[in-house]
Formats: structure tokens, C-alpha cells, sequence
């Protein structure tokens, strides 16, 4: 006889556990299985049907259910009217997930006269299997008069009723059939799983203890209590349960995954992957052993198998509970960020209660500086009191990446609290302290991190530089003795040191500190690069040009390295130079596509894109879906002018990052190209159906629409979108975009003005000042931004767009007033101090150079704080000073031709005529005109005559 372990109704999963007493409802016999018993039915030698069963259970008792299914389909076919033969197959469709054809086997096993409890059985579970439960209540009666029957229909009804929230009815129709059929199990188990609903885990135990009494081999009753076991973290105790419940059913999928999955739970991953092979064996599809297949993958960190394996139970992904969770790491592992966000979400959505999920949606959002889905989902926990220190110091990091510092500082101060000893929460606290002017409290916190962790580099270079920024020299001077006490002398603080004095502008000093780093620890990079750097400033290219090259003599793929050689290198018109840097960086790192894409960029810009083309062709290192190749090959592509081709790469791109709207950009440029504007439009429909509210794109439709019909038409786009968008405020501006398309800027500034009437925002108030500035009304444009700020001053980034313009206007009183209001809310605005050395430079004001020193402090890689020191250097007689600032200005902006022309005043000043004219020929022969091009052809015919 086959072994009947009693219901399982797979749809009820309120506990969390999967009923293993049958194989999963979800897991169909795969097509070749099917054909196999096809095949095995028309090729099987002639049997009795009692032959066939006897063989079929024969077989199931030596594990081989796929045999056995052929016996008893055998049977069945020999003898149709058979009724035990089609209770068997029944039982046993049921077992591989096919509750049609098992309700199919339980009506014509009634119909053939088989014991009645047993066929009901059958049926009662082939509706369970098929979720059908409204149908089992209708069809299914408790009204039969065999006690035996009414039993088995009762616990039938009861698990339909626990389906339908039925609770109350449910425990009543298993208390009758308890009692119609006291030494049954079933009805006690169906007890233990209306008890697991309530959460009543002692309730449950005791009635499935009450189930192996009665049976001690109840296979449903032993998996269900070694779940529960496994649970609440015995899991070894379940593991013994499990080994009874397999030797009870050999080969019964259901006892062999839990146990694939306690071993999982124990370690034991060898052990997990014999259970799953042999359910595998014989149901490739079973979705729960697929699971754990890719369970095992990801802890082997094979992520492309564990991503196949989700991929083959995706339609079941919501049934099991971790599955989600599993996918957003391996997709985030796999590089494919989006579908990991996606899975994350969707984890989130069905367990909003659970940390980790909501820490694993932060962590992979937080890797993109995605702000917005991290405070969504972490700011609850933190509100409710329930985030942990992780939580809150990455609710901190998204705060600060949304430009929300004091709800950063908060929360950085509760991870403080939460975890004392955290020196890196301390420094991250320190540092938004500092973008708040909170010097004091920042310095107090950073050397509360170095007292947990003293040898931390970065919390004691800004410690450093913290009390720089506040102009205490001294106060730096010491802080680093403190650092150099406590940490020794270290190439860290050895950099640190000619760091400040680079800083302080003691370039002399700055070179010898490098240098000493350098001979103490040769392979120390960022010393090796300082000095490069300081090289360069003091105007000994050949210097920084040996230092570099030493650098990538031991590491040909330093990337900074190679960035700074081949700047320098094209800079001077040494293209095969350069690519040579780019091939033996290429060499050194066969995996880094930026690599590869440099130089293929570089052939392409030189007129060789076919040499491009043949470097970018995919390879393993390299494979078609790599983004940063497909952009490479596409810009070679578009300079072959072959659109078609650039059409089919960039569509690519598109798919392997379906969230770029850089991506779309490009599609869509070489589909307005050829002239597909359809095909364009598409391209943003889908971007849209994905982020609704993405102005670029919607900018972008205005833009095919203005190509395919003109003015007119990207009019009536802008006003169709609007309606559809109307709670979206820049999408009112959309009309006054499709003015600036046409060139009619006072038009735009019409459409516009009404738009920022009806709705008020700052992104309006831009966008209109821009159209009055294009129309040559300045003033209007000026007082736009003017009456906004005097309403709204906390809107920094007007405020400053007010400064600039009445800098613009030469209006330096104005400027002034506004700049300072920055700087009252924002002491540390690099932007706004360089603008108010600006300023003060035009007035003559002695605080220019002491603003200009602080910003360039804070932000000493910016061209434009290099220049704005530099230049007032130079103007006050410190051309000395002053050259080594520009010239790092004119290496990091080398197309600014303002820069350059700074450059050739100070070179002048310092003696080096031949170089400023040099530099001065560059600038009055080429066309492009800046402000000071007059000044720049004046001094050059001085220079000349002399």
C-alpha cells in the first residue's frame, strides 16, 4: 500500500512553514517526465492491475517514485475500473503537484466503488492543492452519515475554512471530526496548524505530540514539529524528526527539503545538496529545492547560478519567504542594481516589520547615493524607536546625500548613542558637523573617534583640517602633533603633514614632507601623487612627469596615476604617448572596462573608431552588457556614421541599465538622428512608465517632438503632459521649455511667469529667470531671483544664483549682502566663500585672500578656488604665491580661458615672459571669446614690443 500521510493543505502558510507531508501544489512533473511515463504506459509488458500495484508500491518503498508513477498509471490503464488503482494515482498526481488530475482520480475512484473516507480524502486534498476552497465547502458537505467520511470531509472543511479566515469555523469542524474519529490523526493535526495561525506554538506541539502518538511515522506531524524546532533554534532536535520522516517516506519531497533546509540552517551544505539532488532527480521543478539550490549557490557565492535557479521559481517568489530577500543580494552582486532595489522593495512590502530587509534595501540603495528609498524605509524604525545603530548611521548617510544636515546630525547622534564605540559613526558625525559650521562640536567628536580608534587616517586628516577651515593654523599644527604622537610617524601622517603645508601654501615644505614619505615607503600612492602634484605647481613638469611615470612603473593600472599622465600628455599633443599609458593600463587590469573604454574613446577622437570598434569587441573580461563599453562603442559607431549599428549598441545599454536617462539620452540622439521619432518616443514612454516624474525625459519628448513637427507640436506635447502630470510642478514649466527649444526666449518667459504664478517653486523662478536673461531683460531676470529669495531665504540655491548674477553685474555691495547670508547659514559653503574673496578681491577688501585661502581649503582639487587664490595673489604683488595656484587651475580646467590668461599675468609677473606669451598667442588666436580677451591682446602686444 502506498503511504497516505493525511492532508496537507499547501495553501495555508501562515506560519511560515511549508506542510511537507505533500510534495508543493506549485511543483509540476516536468514535459521529458511526462513523456517518460508516456513512453513507459504504451511500452510496458501486459500485468494485472493488483501486479502493477504491488510493483508500485514495491518500488515507492525503495524511494523510485518515478517508476512507481508509471506502475500505477499502468494499473489504471489495464484496469480503469479499478478504483484503488486510481486512489493510488491520485494520491500520488497529488504528490507531484498536479491537483487536477487528482481530483480527476478521486471522482472516478468514488465512481469505481473504492472505500469512500479514503477517495473523499483524496478529493477533499485534490481541492486544497488547487486553492479551489469555496468549491470544496460546496461540493463537500458535512452532512454524510458514515462517521468515518464526515471525519475526513470535517477536516477537509476545516483547512477551506482556515483558507478563508474562518477561523472559529474551522476549530469547530476539527473538534467535531476529532470526535467523530478519535484515533485519526488528521483532525489533531489540523488543530496544530490552527494553533501555529495564533502564533500558539506550545498549543501546536502539544497537538502534533497527541498526532505521533496515535502514529509516530505521521510524516506531516514529524516535519511540522521539526520546523516549528528549527524555529525557535533547535535546530538539531529537528534534524532527528526529519531523519524519521524521510526513512518513513523515501524520496517524498517534502521531508527531504526541510532537511535540505535544516542542514542549511546547521552548516552542513554538503549534506543539503545530496537531499536536493535526489528531489531534483526526480522533480527538476520542485520549487522549494530550487530555492535552497540557490540558497546554496549564494553562500558559495556563485551568484550567476543562484540568479538561474530565482529565475526558474520566480512565479512562486512571493509563497516563499526569503526569496526576495535572496534575490536582491544576488542581483546587487551581479551588478544589476535596479532589479535589486526591485526585490528588495517587494521583500520590504510583504515583511515591513523586518530590519534586514529594511537594512538590505538601505545598504543597496545608499551604494547608488539614492537617498530617497533609504530615509523611506529606515526613518519609520528610527521614528517608532526600533532602529538599531546600523540603521540610524545609515539614515544619517542618506540624510546628508538628500542635503538634510541637521536631521543627518540627529541621526548620527542616536547611532552615537547606540553604539559608543563606534568611531566611524563619530567621525561621520563629526564631518556633517563641519558642513554646518559646527566647528566646535566636530572637533570634539572627532577626537573622540581618535581616542576609540587612534590610528584612523581619515578622522585624523580632518580633525586636521577641520580646525584649518577655522583658520587656526596653530590649532592644525598641533592637532597633527597629537596625531603624530599617538600614531607614530607614519607615511599616513607624514602625508598628512605636507598635506597642511600645501594647505598653508609652504609648497617648499609640502615637497620635502612628500619626499620624505615617498623614501620611507615608496609604494605609498597618495604621497607619490602629492608630490607629483606639487611638482607640477612649481612649474617642474618634468619632475611631476617622473614621478607619475614611477607610479605606474609599479602599478600600471594606478588609475589616478594614469588619469593625471595621459591629461598631461594630450595636453601636449602626445596622443601615442598616451595610448601607450592606456595599453599597459589595460594589461595590468584586463577587468577594468574604464580602461578599455579610455582607449577606445582616445581612437575614436583621433579619427581611428574602427580601431575602436575592434578593441570593444566583447570578450569574458569584457561581455556585451558592460555599460561603460556599450557607451565606448556607440560614440565609435556614431563617428563611422553608422546609425544602425549605434541604434542596436545603445538599445543595449538601455536594457543593461533600464534607469539611465543618460542612457535614453543617447538612444534617443541617434533616433532623432535617423529620424525615427517613433521609435524615440517609445524610447521615453518606457523610461516614464518606469519614473513617471523624470523632467528629463519629459524635456527630452519636447525635444523629438520639436524635431519631427516644430514648434506647434512640442507646444501641445508640453500641454498633454502637464494634465497628466499636474501635481508634478516642473512639468508646468514644460511650455516655456518648448519656447526655449524654438529660440523664443519671450515667449518662454510669458509661459513661464504664468506657470510660476499658478505654481509657486524655486525650479519655476529659475527657469524663468534663465528666459528673461536669454531675452536680454537681466534686470528682470535679476529681480525674478531677488523677489523670491527676500520671501523665501532659505532657498540657498537661489540665493546663491542671486549672487552670481549681481557678481555678474559688477553690483559688488549686493553680492557681498547676499554671500554673507550664505555664509550665516552655511559657514563651510566652499562656493560662497570663493564668490565673497571674489568680491571683496573687486573692493579691495584685505579679508579677499584669507576667505579665498579658507576656500581653497575646503576645496583644494577645485580649479576655481586654485584660481580665485591665485589670481588675488598675483594682483596684490604675491606673483610668486600666486603661480603655483594657477597653474594647478589651469591643469584642472585647461579649457577656461580666463584661467589661462590669470596663468600668463603671473608668469609675466614672476620673469617668465617667453611662457606668458607663449600662453597669451594660444589665447587672442583662438576665436572663442571670455571676458578678459581685450586685457589678454593689450598685454601681449605690451610683451611683444618689449
Amino acid at each position: 500500500m502506498l503511504r497516505r500521510s493525511g492532508f496537507v493543505p499547501s495553501a495555508v502558510r501562515s506560519s511560515g512553514a511549508r506542510p511537507s507531508g505533500a510534495w508543493p501544489s506549485g511543483a509540476w512533473p516536468s514535459g521529458a517526465l511526462v513523456g517518460a511515463v508516456l513512453l513507459a504506459c504504451v511500452a510496458a509488458p501486459a500485468m494485472a492491475a493488483p501486479n502493477y500495484l504491488a510493483d508500485a508500491n514495491r518500488l515507492l518503498a525503495k524511494g523510485d517514485v518515478r517508476a512507481a508513477l508509471i506502475q500505477l498509471r499502468n494499473a489504471v490503464r489495464t484496469d480503469p475500473k479499478n478504483g484503488r488503482a486510481q486512489y493510488e494515482l491520485g494520491l500520488l498526481d497529488l504528490q507531484f503537484g498536479d491537483g487536477v488530475a487528482a481530483e480527476t482520480q478521486a471522482r472516478a475512484a468514488l465512481a469505481a466503488g473504492a472505500d469512500a473516507r479514503l477517495a473523499n480524502e483524496l478529493l477533499a486534498r485534490a481541492f486544497l492543492a488547487q486553492r479551489r476552497y469555496a468549491a470544496l465547502l460546496r461540493e463537500m458537505p458535512a452532512n454524510q452519515t458514515d462517521p468515518a467520511v464526515r471525519a475526513v470531509v470535517l477536516v477537509g472543511r476545516g483547512y477551506a475554512q482556515m483558507a478563508t479566515q474562518q477561523h472559529d469555523a474551522a476549530a469547530a469542524s476539527f473538534a467535531e471530526a476529532a470526535k467523530l474519529a478519535p484515533k485519526s490523526p488528521d483532525p489533531l493535526l489540523g488543530q496544530a496548524r490552527l494553533a501555529l495561525l495564533s502564533h500558539d506554538a506550545p498549543t501546536a506541539v502539544q497537538r502534533l505530540d497527541g498526532v505521533l502518538a496515535i502514529n509516530p511515522k505521521q510524516i506531516d506531524a514529524l516535519v511540522l514539529k521539526a520546523q516549528i524546532l528549527r524555529g525557535s533554534g533547535h535546530a538539531k532536535e529537528a534534524l532527528v524528526l526529519l531523519d524519521r520522516a524521510v526513512a518513513a517516506a523515501p524520496g517524498a519531497p517534502g521531508p527531504l527539503t526541510e532537511r535540505a533546509s535544516t542542514y542549511l540552517n546547521l552548516g552542513q551544505d554538503a549534506a543539503a545538496k545530496t537531499d536536493l539532488a535526489q528531489v531534483l532527480k526526480v522533480l527538476p521543478g520542485n520549487i522549494q529545492a530550487t530555492y535552497l539550490e540557490a540558497v546554496l549557490a549564494a553562500k558559495a557565492q556563485d551568484w550567476r547560478a543562484a540568479d538561474a535557479d530565482l529565475q526558474k521559481v520566480s512565479i512562486a517568489m512571493a509563497t516563499i519567504p526569503r526569496a526576495y530577500y535572496l534575490q536582491a543580494i544576488v542581483k546587487f552582486k551581479l551588478g544589476q542594481v535596479q532589479q535589486a532595489i526591485e526585490a528588495a522593495s517587494r521583500y520590504n512590502a510583504h515583511n515591513p516589520g523586518d530590519p534586514a530587509g529594511a537594512k538590505l534595501l538601505a545598504q543597496i540603495a545608499l551604494s547608488q547615493n539614492d537617498a530617497a528609498p533609504v530615509i523611506a524605509v529606515l526613518a519609520p524604525f528610527a521614528a517608532s524607536g526600533h532602529a538599531d545603530a546600523q540603521m540610524e548611521d545609515m539614515l544619517g548617510r542618506a540624510y546628508v546625500r538628500a542635503g538634510r544636515p541637521d536631521d543627518a546630525v540627529e541621526a548620527f547622534q542616536r547611532a552615537a548613542t547606540l553604539a559608543p564605540r563606534d568611531a566611524a559613526i563619530r567621525t561621520r558625525l563629526a564631518a556633517t558637523r563641519l558642513g554646518l559650521g559646527q566647528e566646535g562640536a566636530a572637533i570634539g567628536d572627532l577626537e573622540q573617534s581618535l581616542k576609540l580608534a587612534p590610528d584612523q587616517a581619515y578622522a585624523g586628516q580632518a580633525l586636521v583640517f577641520a580646525e584649518l577651515a577655522s583658520g587656526k593654523t596653530d590649532a592644525a599644527t598641533a592637532a597633527l602633533a597629537r596625531l603624530r604622537a599617538a600614531q607614530g610617524n607614519t607615511p599616513a601622517i607624514g602625508n598628512l603633514d605636507g598635506m597642511l603645508k600645501l594647505a598653508e601654501l609652504d609648497l617648499p615644505g609640502a615637497r620635502t614632507a612628500f619626499e620624505a614619505v615617498v623614501k620611507q615607503q615608496p609604494d605609498f600612492m597618495p604621497a607619490q601623487m602629492n608630490l607629483a602634484k606639487v611638482a607640477a605647481m612649481q612649474g617642474d613638469g618634468a619632475e611631476s612627469a617622473r614621478v607619475l611615470a614611477g607610479i605606474l612603473a609599479r602599478q600600471p593600472g594606478y588609475a589616478p596615476a594614469v588619469s593625471a599622465t595621459i591629461n598631461g600628455l594630450l595636453r601636449q599633443g602626445n596622443v601615442d604617448a598616451a595610448t601607450s599609458v592606456l595599453q599597459k593600463a589595460r594589461a595590468a587590469a584586463p577587468t577594468n572596462a574604464n580602461f578599455t573604454a579610455a582607449l577606445a574613446d582616445l581612437d575614436t577622437r583621433t579619427g581611428h573608431p574602427e580601431r575602436a570598434l575592434a578593441l570593444l569587441a566583447p570578450d569574458a573580461a569584457h561581455p556585451t552588457s558592460n555599460p561603460v563599453l556599450l557607451s565606448a562603442r556607440a560614440r565609435a559607431e556614431i563617428a563611422m556614421k553608422n546609425l544602425s549599428a549605434a541604434r542596436d549598441t545603445l538599445q543595449a545599454l538601455v536594457a543593461a541599465q533600464p534607469d539611465s536617462t543618460e542612457a535614453r539620452r543617447q538612444l534617443i540622439a541617434v533616433l532623432i538622428d535617423a529620424k525615427d521619432y517613433e521609435a524615440a518616443r517609445q524610447v521615453v514612454s518606457a523610461g516614464l512608465a518606469r519614473t513617471p516624474q523624470n523632467l528629463q525625459l519629459l524635456e527630452y519628448y519636447l525635444q523629438i517632438d520639436f524635431a519631427d513637427g516644430g514648434l506647434k507640436r512640442s507646444l501641445a506635447t508640453a500641454d498633454r503632459l502637464h494634465s497628466q502630470l499636474l501635481t508634478f510642478v516642473p512639468a508646468a514649466g514644460l511650455r516655456g521649455d518648448a519656447y526655449m527649444l524654438a529660440r523664443q526666449p519671450q515667449d518662454a518667459a510669458t509661459a513661464y511667469q504664468a506657470a510660476l504664478q499658478a505654481n509657486p517653486s524655486p525650479y519655476l523662478v529659475g527657469r524663468l529667470a534663465t528666459a528673461q536673461a536669454a531675452a536680454g531683460q537681466a534686470p528682470a531676470a535679476m529681480q525674478t531671483v531677488q523677489d523670491w529669495t527676500t520671501k523665501h531665504p532659505q532657498d540657498l540655491v537661489l540665493v546663491q544664483t542671486l549672487a552670481s548674477m549681481q557678481i555678474s553685474a559688477g553690483d559688488w555691495d549686493h553680492a557681498e549682502a547676499t554671500l554673507k547670508a550664505v555664509l550665516a547659514k552655511q559657514p563651510h559653503d566652499a562656493v560662497a566663500l570663493n564668490n565673497l574673496a571674489w568680491v571683496y578681491q573687486h573692493k579691495g577688501d584685505p579679508q579677499a585672500e584669507t576667505l579665498a585661502q579658507q576656500a581653497y581649503v575646503l576645496s583644494s582639487s577645485s580649479g576655481q578656488t586654485a584660481d580665485t587664490l591665485g589670481w588675488i595673489l598675483t594682483k596684490q604683488g604675491q606673483a610668486a604665491k600666486g603661480l603655483p595656484l594657477l597653474r594647478q587651475a589651469n591643469d584642472e580646467l585647461p579649457t577656461d580661458p580666463s584661467i589661462a590668461f590669470h596663468l600668463a599675468v603671473a608668469l609675466k609677473d614672476t620673469g617668465q615672459r617667453d611662457a606668458a606669451v607663449s600662453l597669451l598667442h594660444k589665447l587672442v588666436a583662438d576665436k572663442a571669446a571670455f571676458q578678459e580677451k581685450a586685457q589678454a591682446q593689450q598685454l601681449l602686444s605690451t610683451l611683444s614690443k618689449s
